[in-house]
């Protein structure tokens, strides 16, 4: 009687650790899920980028995702951010020289020379259009560091940016991060809250007083743009946000691409 007893609570266990593996490879199943984003099988083969979110705004619908909600690098796509912060800021139109230390900044884009006079708004050119970590830093200075990262915290709240981190003005530091579903949230706060940082991004060039810059963004080479920013960093791949439109209104963002212009092609095909 004892033995049959035993077997029996021997087959009970069995059965109910076959039913807890079950449940755990069901939860490890959404867990996947829910970090890798929806339609991952439908993705153009080509696309390179490791994070992709292809949103469709008029509908409110994912198109693609791809490991939608992993923290990533997002290089200078910060100076969206940065654009905000300076935009909303008592500083706007102070006007400021540019220092040594503006100009000791890594990389060359912008065009920026010491002694220059501009104001954090004219800043806003060489920071979205070149990408100019010159710029980035210049506008930090002549904001000031306690107004900037009240302005990043208050984006990053409206926004719903939960899982985004700022930590400097240009996007060099790699504990600039986000994920691509933030970036969606991002891109869609400015277009509503601020419009004209976005307007920036579509221009294909700038004259200002002291220089001119071209938009070196690849996501301007279509005629669907309607704004954004790109950035890269050798730890984060090439990254991307942007707006567009085809019949229908979509968000594309990107981290960990190989190449921009392809990814952003071989999507935007998919959606005629």
């Amino acid at each position: 009687m004892q033995a049959r007893v035993t077997i029996g609570i021997v087959v009970v266990g069995a059965l109910l650790f076959g039913v807890l593996l079950r449940i755990e490879s069901v939860t490890s199943l959404l867990r996947i899920e829910y970090t890798a984003g929806v339609a991952d099988s439908i993705l153009p083969p080509v696309v390179s980028a490791r994070n992709v979110l292809v949103y469709n705004v008029t509908t409110n619908d994912v198109v693609y995702g791809r490991r939608i909600r992993e923290v990533r690098p997002i290089a200078s796509i910060t100076k969206l951010v940065t654009a905000y912060a300076a935009y909303t800021s008592a500083s706007l139109d102070t006007p400021g020289s540019i220092t040594w230390e503006d100009l000791a900044t890594e990389g060359e884009a912008g065009s920026l020379a010491y002694g220059n006079v501009y104001t954090p708004r004219e800043l806003l050119f060489p920071l979205l259009l070149l990408s100019s970590n010159d710029a980035g830093v210049a506008i930090l200075r002549l904001v000031g560091e306690g107004v900037f990262q009240e302005r990043v915290a208050s984006v990053v709240q409206g926004a719903r940016l939960s899982h985004t981190d700022i930590v400097d003005s240009t996007g060099l530091s790699i504990q600039n991060v986000s994920t691509v579903e933030d970036l969606r949230n991002l891109i869609l706060y400015l277009k509503e809250y601020a419009p004209h940082l976005l307007d920036i991004t579509r221009l294909s060039s700038y004259q200002g007083v002291y220089a001119g810059w071209l938009n070196n963004n690849p996501g301007v080479a279509f005629t669907e743009w309607r704004g954004g920013k790109h950035g890269y960093l050798p730890s984060a791949g090439r990254t991307f946000v942007g707006l567009y439109e085809k019949d229908h209104e979509y968000v594309v963002a990107l981290l960990g691409s190989a190449d921009l212009e392809r990814d952003i092609t071989a999507i935007l095909e998919t959606l005629e």
